[in-house]
């Protein structure tokens, strides 16, 4: 394994997890890779995609809920020690910080990989390394060109649309750490730096504008776009150009005169370098449609880069519809049999490239190509038979079975022995227990678009609960989530208007009466001629959400999709939604839903939520089953707040855990003779998927016990699964 991004440390587990030994090498002495110390580009960026539940679950889940809770301070080098404690608490993996790749060694046919040279930059010793395969998660694909796979560099080879489209810009950003001083600092810069500021792209010089206004001191990225083929600016003549505009000629001239530049990052940043050629490439079309793939193995949801985007923003970024699939044919080479990659150096074109490389969806084709390393050597076959049909879905099902989404259809699992129980529960869920949560007014506009789930076959009207400032004539349109994606607003199914006499705090009821074709996600758009307030509640029924319109300041991605943009939360990991009533009650969250097949929200919240409680007597799920059944693994999947996404850059949050996961839970299994058994019991959990493998027993029923979550006044479960 080369390369300690995220994608790399997620490779390595996923390998190590499948029983492989594994070696990862990284470059630098601090892990993180882009989103590390050194370069510190953000996780992840809002609005960059439309679903209603962005976050990914598994194993990229698993170590971001570590990353919160063991990075109490919050900060890049907290982050690299969690990064290395999680790597080093796996038996089977093997971490070599500060070793960089400097040969690599194939095999008479120049098919295979048989070692590559690492050189400690510490200690100046050589290491060579072995391996039955090599993942390359360096980013930029070194490990690769190394080997002399096939691939490119810049825009695609014989592709004149693409020539055209991109033709002559580079992009590449460095990090700068400014700080106040007591005295004033004057600054002159030196005859070595080539480059002004003043010739740089309008959008990168904005965008650091945009930074100084949120903050003067601090960390700030600051990007070059110049002509391709052109010798770019160092690290250190981008940062000091920028400066001596900053503190020279700018109008910020005066407020800046304290300011000093106290450390300029060695490492420059630069995208649109090698892609390797797979047996299949992937292009933006292929991202824009949502295309299936036969042989998908991870989902990405990244947002697309427009002709003038941004490395470090949104700026010039646009928002895709839904997410979409990658396919295993892409993450491995055509010609280095041995040879797999993660990130935007995986087979992709240059206009879908950039878009492997936003970190969440880089870890997702780490996962997968980890996975699949380990699988191959089990199975002693190569990546390109395990894309085939025949041999391609029992690799699905073996990384679904770790929590890890491959496609954005359902995996179906049919030794689950749950889906054949019959299911029932201490408590439900009612449309009125969202009247117990804690409430206030939201942001004051003059439209938003309300989101929840609709289970029944007719509507007969919305309860809102809202405040104005003055008189107004509301506007309601009731929507039915779009054919192409159900988490974006469709049809419009029916309208009203509302008119509002007197200011102050009201609850209308909008006399909104359909019969309901197709149940799951609905959008309520309210419109008024003056502003008002809906009342938001906190930690709302999964699936009960509200956007509000964009603007020129919002952080998203142009998205021509919808023109709302949902809340971030200003208190992570709390959430915000609308305080609705839907008319007749609605009942989303059945025990039922336990039983089904998706472990996350779909067109529906698919999970059983329990009344609100303060767990003096546990809340539970019953399962039963008319004959005898024999069970030695039991998989749970909580909620981990999907609608929420973590943090862009390491930061000290209001909870160390996200409080709607099941922190306290017991097991009980029913013996064919009617008695009740412990079988196991776990405390203090804060992780969204648990597995647990036991010696097999005949049961003729299970019991899940709930003692407490991490924060929430209700239990949600998302599946109990249970296998021979």
């Amino acid at each position: 394994m080369v390369g300690g991004g995220i994608a790399g440390i997620c490779a390595s587990i996923s390998a190590a997890r499948q029983g492989s030994t594994v070696t990862l090498i990284e470059a630098r002495n601090t892990l993180g890779g882009r989103i590390g110390e050194e370069v510190r580009l953000p996780f992840d960026l809002p609005g960059a995609c439309n679903s209603s539940f962005p976050r990914e679950s598994g194993l990229l889940d698993e170590i971001f809920l570590k990353l919160i809770k063991f990075n109490t301070e919050g900060t890049h080098a907290g982050q690299s020690r969690v990064f290395s404690s999680i790597l080093n608490s796996e038996p089977r993996i093997n971490l070599l910080p500060g070793v960089r790749t400097i040969e690599v060694n194939l095999n008479e046919k120049k098919d295979r990989i048989e070692s590559c040279l690492g050189l400690c930059q510490s200690t100046g010793e050589r290491h060579l390394f072995k391996s039955q395969y090599f993942i390359d998660c360096t980013g930029t694909g070194n490990l690769s060109q190394l080997a002399k796979a096939p691939g490119e560099t810049g825009a695609d080879l014989g592709d004149a649309v693409s020539t055209s489209e991109h033709p002559y810009f580079q992009r590449t950003a460095t990090l700068l750490h400014i700080v106040r001083k007591e005295n004033s600092v004057s600054f002159s810069c030196p005859d070595w730096v080539r480059v002004k500021w003043e010739d740089n792209q309008l959008d990168a010089r904005v965008d650091w504008l945009e930074s100084l206004n949120h903050s003067l001191v601090g960390y700030h990225h600051l990007e070059w776009i110049s002509p391709r083929h052109t010798k770019l600016p160092t690290a250190d003549e981008i940062a000091w150009s920028a400066w001596d505009y900053l503190k020279n000629r700018s109008p910020l001239k005066e407020t800046v005169s304290h300011l000093a530049i106290e450390r300029v990052s060695p490492i420059l940043f630069q995208q649109g370098a090698f892609r390797g050629l797979g047996d299949y490439t992937m292009c933006e079309q292929d991202m824009v449609e949502g295309k299936k793939f036969f042989d998908s193995i991870a989902v990405g949801r990244s947002a697309l880069d427009g002709k003038r985007a941004m490395l470090c923003s949104n700026r010039g970024k646009m928002a895709l519809a839904q997410p979409f699939e990658i396919p295993l044919r892409s993450l491995y080479s055509s010609k280095i049999r041995n040879l797999l990659w993660a990130g935007e150096h995986a087979s992709a074109s240059f206009d879908a490239a950039p878009s492997l490389g936003h970190p969440p969806t880089a870890a997702q084709m780490g996962v997968a190509a980890g996975h699949c390393a380990a699988h191959c050597i089990t199975k002693k076959r190569l990546p390109r038979t395990i894309a085939k049909k025949g041999h391609i879905e029992d690799f699905q099902k073996s990384l679904e079975l770790v929590n890890h989404r491959t496609a954005l259809a359902l995996f179906k699992n049919e030794h689950d022995l749950v889906r054949l129980s019959k299911v029932g529960a201490s408590s439900t869920w009612t449309d009125k227990d969202i009247l117990s949560l804690t409430n206030s007014n939201g942001p004051v506009v003059d439209s938003c678009l309300i989101q929840f789930p609709i289970t029944e076959d007719s509507l007969d009207g919305i309860k809102v609960f809202l405040t104005c400032e003055n008189p107004c004539n509301l506007e309601a349109r009731l929507l039915c989530g779009s054919s192409f994606d159900s988490n974006l607003p469709g049809e419009c199914l029916d309208a009203c208007t509302q008119k509002i006499d007197n200011p102050g705090s009201h609850e209308i009821t909008l006399s909104l009466k359909i019969q309901i074709n197709k149940v799951g996600w609905h959008f309520l758009e309210l419109r008024a001629n003056e502003k008002f307030s809906i009342m938001e509640v906190e930690n709302p029924p999964v699936g009960v959400k509200i956007s509000y319109p964009k603007n020129s300041a919002s952080p998203g991605a142009a998205n021509s999709y919808c023109k709302y943009l949902g809340k971030p939360s200003n208190k992570f990991p709390v959430s915000y939604g609308p305080l609705i009533q839907v008319l007749p009650p609605q009942k989303p969250y059945l025990p039922t839903g336990v039983t089904q097949e998706p472990c996350r929200p779909s067109n529906l919240p698919n999970l059983w939520t329990s009344k609100p409680t303060d767990f003096k007597y546990p809340e539970f799920l019953e399962f039963t089953w008319n004959s005898q059944v024999e069970v030695s693994r039991i998989t749970l999947n909580f909620d981990a707040s999907y609608d929420l996404l973590f943090p862009a850059q390491p930061s000290s949050v209001g909870s160390p855990h996200i409080p709607s996961i099941v922190k306290d839970y017991r097991i009980y299994g029913l013996s064919p003779q009617g008695k009740s058994e412990l079988l196991l019991e776990v405390t203090n959990n804060f992780l969204p998927f648990k597995e647990h493998i036991f010696d097999p027993i005949c049961i003729t029923g299970l019991e899940l016990e709930i003692l407490s979550t991490n924060g929430l006044d209700r239990a949600q479960i998302y599946r109990l699964c249970a296998f021979e």
